[in-house]
């Protein structure tokens, strides 16, 4: 099926738009980096040239002892910086506080210099930042890029949540080629002798993807495939890659699609040649073959096919709703490249499937 002129639309601004996201966001880290370590440098700078120039002010004070004078020359450090210093203390050489002016805070940005005199340590001071002046020239480049950060998770979010429709866009459809029938539908699985009537077709169904090993199936397997499709009220067709692909809409197209996943397995194990296969099936909430849903759900099919290792995979949206009464039992499948949840596997049934499973088998294998 060729891609049409809006899915190739589509496609081409995701292959734009992610990579922009990227490197937006990747710019945006690397200047928050930039200018937090600027400023940081800048404070740091500002605080040991403040300390030391007060150090130096106060040395004769402390050395003739005037404590009175230490501490009006805190007090105007801390009016005449407009809130830029808000704490600074003088110790002398004892450890012992002198002079005090503002009060020290939890996080506050402290510098400790010490006081000298005569090549002696006569007192150790201390300061404390607060506002920087520099900081609101950056609030509104921080602002901007917090925003245009905010807005890049916000898309990178719709695409993880639509991650089951995208992941798989860009794999183009596979041509097929149909391959008819050769025996007429039964109206139920468990009545495999009687001919019905036209089953119902639902809007959904069951697609699955049969992937043989090797891909070069002669012309008398396709025919009794073929066969066995029609068997369980299914509707084959064949791509260019070798891959079987089956699509159910029967009223039941849940329980038809099990049974002939099953049979389907059955019938190459039976082969003379050493043929395998991997077999995916999938829930589909729109088949119509030029709808964009089955377009998806056909490429995720595909994706489970190649991940099968030989078994039957099915997804997390068609196994709830494969009835408890069918009598087959699911297990979860782990792989790399699938994530935690999105597949079943099957791993037993019952002895009234299995018998079901063989009724057919004598049906197609009989002559």
């Amino acid at each position: 099926m060729a891609i049409s002129q809006s899915q190739a639309r589509n496609r081409s601004w995701l292959l734009i738009l992610c990579p922009f996201i990227l490197v937006v966001v990747a710019g945006n880290l690397l200047l928050w980096y930039q200018l937090s370590s600027a400023e940081t440098a800048r404070t740091e700078l500002m605080g040991e040239t403040i300390s030391a120039q007060l150090a130096l002010s106060i040395r004769e004070p402390m050395v003739r002892g005037e404590h009175l004078t230490v501490a009006v020359m805190l007090n105007d450090l801390l009016t005449g910086s407009k809130d830029l210093v808000i704490y600074a203390a003088v110790y002398n050489n004892s450890n012992t506080l002198i002079a005090q002016a503002g009060t020290p805070t939890p996080n506050l940005l402290q510098y400790s210099q010490r006081i000298s005199y005569q090549q002696s340590v006569i007192g150790r001071l201390e300061i404390g930042l607060g506002h920087q002046p520099g900081n609101a020239v950056f609030e509104p480049l921080l602002t901007l890029i917090v925003t245009q950060l905010m807005i890049g998770a916000m898309i990178i979010l719709i695409v993880i949540k639509l991650r089951d429709t995208n992941m798989f866009w860009s794999y183009p459809d596979p041509p097929r080629h149909h391959v008819p029938p050769s025996t007429p539908p039964l109206a139920s699985p468990d009545e495999v002798a009687t001919a019905p009537d036209p089953p119902f077709l639902r809007k959904d169904g069951t697609l699955m993807v049969v992937r043989p090993i090797p891909v070069n199936l002669d012309s008398e397997i396709i025919e009794l495939l073929a066969s066995a499709v029609s068997l369980c009220r299914g509707d084959l067709t064949m791509a260019e890659s070798g891959d079987l692909e089956l699509l159910f809409q029967s009223d039941q197209h849940e329980q038809d699609a099990v049974y002939c996943a099953a049979l389907l397995m059955e019938l190459v194990a039976e082969r003379p040649r050493p043929y395998s296969a991997n077999f995916a099936l999938h829930y589909c909430k729109d088949c119509r073959v030029a709808g964009g849903q089955f377009t998806e759900a056909r490429k995720f099919t595909n994706y489970l096919t190649a991940i099968a290792r030989g078994k039957i995979l099915i997804s997390h949206t068609l196994a709830p709703r494969v009835p408890d009464t069918l009598g087959v039992q699911l297990s979860s499948f782990s792989h790399t490249a699938l994530p935690n949840g999105q597949a079943m596997t099957m791993v037993g049934s019952s002895s009234a499937f299995q018998n079901a499973i063989r009724q057919r088998l004598v049906l197609l294998t009989d002559p």
